[in-house]
């Protein structure tokens, strides 16, 4: 009797350890696979977050340059239209001055070309 009470006892500490360490071995693999998880997401949120930040930083340097090139358009635009003002003056001033000359070397003969009386004085 004495002897299977020992042997229950024996029988019952194999069946906790086995079961502690079945348990054991079980939490391990566990942490491990949640660890994993946690560094996978984590580098994919990493990856993500400079994903986001390098297209963020590609939409600003666009917005940057395109204003820019929207500027310098404005600019020259606005350059050419003053040579075109400052052009087409210049020419409508020699034009007047030529005509100007022309009209005080020979001047033109208008509709009445017939010969006109004398004004008689007093």
């Amino acid at each position: 009797m004495m002897i299977e009470i020992i042997l229950q006892y024996w029988k019952m500490m194999l069946q906790v350890r086995y079961h502690s360490q079945k348990m054991m071995l079980q939490m391990r693999y566990h942490s491990q696979q949640l660890i994993l998880q946690m560094r996978y997401h984590s580098q994919q949120l990493m990856l993500q977050m400079r994903y986001m930040y390098h297209s963020q930083q590609l939409i600003l340097q666009m917005r940057y340059h395109s204003q820019q090139l929207i500027l310098q358009m404005r600019y020259h635009s606005q350059q050419l239209m003053l040579q075109v003002r400052y052009h087409s003056q210049q020419l409508m001033l020699q034009m007047r001055y030529m005509y100007h000359n022309q009209k005080l070397i020979h001047p033109p003969m208008y509709h009445s070309q017939r010969k006109l009386k004398p004004h008689i004085r007093n």
